[in-house]
Protein backbone atom coordinates (compact mmCIF):
# COMPACT_ATOMS: atom_id res chain seq x y z
CA UNK A 1 0.00 0.00 0.00
CA UNK A 2 1.38 3.39 -0.91
CA UNK A 3 1.67 6.35 1.38
CA UNK A 4 -0.32 9.55 1.01
CA UNK A 5 1.34 12.92 0.57
CA UNK A 6 -1.39 14.56 2.68
CA UNK A 7 -1.56 12.08 5.54
CA UNK A 8 1.91 10.50 5.63
CA UNK A 9 4.44 12.87 4.07
CA UNK A 10 4.24 15.65 6.69
CA UNK A 11 4.84 13.22 9.55
CA UNK A 12 7.61 11.44 7.67
CA UNK A 13 9.38 14.77 7.13
CA UNK A 14 8.95 15.74 10.78
CA UNK A 15 10.46 12.41 11.87
CA UNK A 16 13.37 12.70 9.43
CA UNK A 17 14.19 16.28 10.40
CA UNK A 18 13.61 16.80 14.13
CA UNK A 19 14.78 20.41 13.81
CA UNK A 20 12.44 21.11 10.86
CA UNK A 21 10.90 24.15 12.57
CA UNK A 22 14.19 26.03 12.17
CA UNK A 23 14.11 25.58 8.38
CA UNK A 24 11.41 27.73 6.71
CA UNK A 25 11.63 25.77 3.46
CA UNK A 26 10.95 22.47 5.22
CA UNK A 27 8.06 24.08 7.11
CA UNK A 28 6.64 25.29 3.77
CA UNK A 29 6.95 21.81 2.26
CA UNK A 30 5.03 20.37 5.22
CA UNK A 31 2.30 23.03 4.90
CA UNK A 32 1.91 22.41 1.19
CA UNK A 33 1.77 18.66 1.73
CA UNK A 34 -0.96 19.08 4.35
CA UNK A 35 -2.86 21.33 1.91
CA UNK A 36 -2.79 18.58 -0.74
CA UNK A 37 -0.50 20.39 -3.17
CA UNK A 38 1.61 17.27 -3.83
CA UNK A 39 -1.33 14.84 -4.08
CA UNK A 40 -1.84 13.12 -7.42
CA UNK A 41 -5.48 14.22 -7.70
CA UNK A 42 -6.15 16.97 -5.15
CA UNK A 43 -3.27 19.25 -6.14
CA UNK A 44 -4.47 22.62 -7.45
CA UNK A 45 -1.25 24.62 -7.37
CA UNK A 46 1.30 22.72 -9.46
CA UNK A 47 1.17 21.05 -12.87
CA UNK A 48 2.62 17.96 -11.22
CA UNK A 49 2.80 17.99 -7.45
CA UNK A 50 5.15 15.02 -7.25
CA UNK A 51 7.72 16.63 -9.55
CA UNK A 52 7.46 19.84 -7.51
CA UNK A 53 8.01 18.19 -4.12
CA UNK A 54 10.91 16.13 -5.44
CA UNK A 55 12.60 19.33 -6.63
CA UNK A 56 11.81 21.17 -3.39
CA UNK A 57 13.28 18.34 -1.33
CA UNK A 58 16.41 18.40 -3.50
CA UNK A 59 16.76 22.19 -3.24
CA UNK A 60 16.42 22.22 0.56
CA UNK A 61 19.72 20.30 0.75
CA UNK A 62 18.70 18.41 3.88
CA UNK A 63 20.44 15.00 3.78
CA UNK A 64 17.83 13.48 6.10
CA UNK A 65 15.18 14.08 3.41
CA UNK A 66 16.98 12.22 0.62
CA UNK A 67 15.34 8.89 1.52
CA UNK A 68 11.88 10.49 1.36
CA UNK A 69 12.75 12.12 -1.97
CA UNK A 70 13.83 8.74 -3.35
CA UNK A 71 10.65 7.13 -2.00
CA UNK A 72 8.54 9.70 -3.85
CA UNK A 73 10.50 9.09 -7.06
CA UNK A 74 9.99 5.34 -6.61
CA UNK A 75 6.21 5.78 -6.30
CA UNK A 76 5.89 5.08 -2.58
CA UNK A 77 3.62 8.13 -2.22
CA UNK A 78 1.48 7.62 -5.33
CA UNK A 79 -2.19 7.94 -4.44
CA UNK A 80 -5.19 6.12 -5.85
CA UNK A 81 -8.20 8.29 -6.70
CA UNK A 82 -10.96 8.30 -4.10
CA UNK A 83 -14.64 8.69 -5.04
CA UNK A 84 -14.41 12.49 -5.15
CA UNK A 85 -11.33 12.27 -7.38
CA UNK A 86 -13.06 9.82 -9.75
CA UNK A 87 -16.11 12.11 -9.98
CA UNK A 88 -13.86 15.07 -10.79
CA UNK A 89 -11.95 13.04 -13.39
CA UNK A 90 -15.21 11.86 -14.98
CA UNK A 91 -16.62 15.40 -15.08
CA UNK A 92 -13.41 16.72 -16.58
CA UNK A 93 -13.41 14.09 -19.30
CA UNK A 94 -17.09 14.74 -20.12
CA UNK A 95 -16.37 18.49 -20.28
CA UNK A 96 -13.53 17.70 -22.70
CA UNK A 97 -15.90 15.85 -25.03
CA UNK A 98 -15.88 12.25 -23.82
CA UNK A 99 -19.33 10.63 -24.00
CA UNK A 100 -20.79 10.51 -20.48
CA UNK A 101 -21.61 6.79 -20.61
CA UNK A 102 -17.98 6.00 -21.49
CA UNK A 103 -16.68 8.28 -18.73
CA UNK A 104 -19.01 6.65 -16.18
CA UNK A 105 -17.80 3.22 -17.22
CA UNK A 106 -14.14 4.28 -17.12
CA UNK A 107 -14.31 5.80 -13.65
CA UNK A 108 -16.89 3.44 -12.15
CA UNK A 109 -19.38 6.18 -11.34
Amino acid sequence: MSKCTIKDLPGDIRKAVPHYESNPTVVEIIKEAEAGEFHDFKNEKYVCGKVQVVQMLKDVKEPALEAIREAIINGDYDEDPDVEDRVNLKNSMVASGMPEDLAKKMFGI
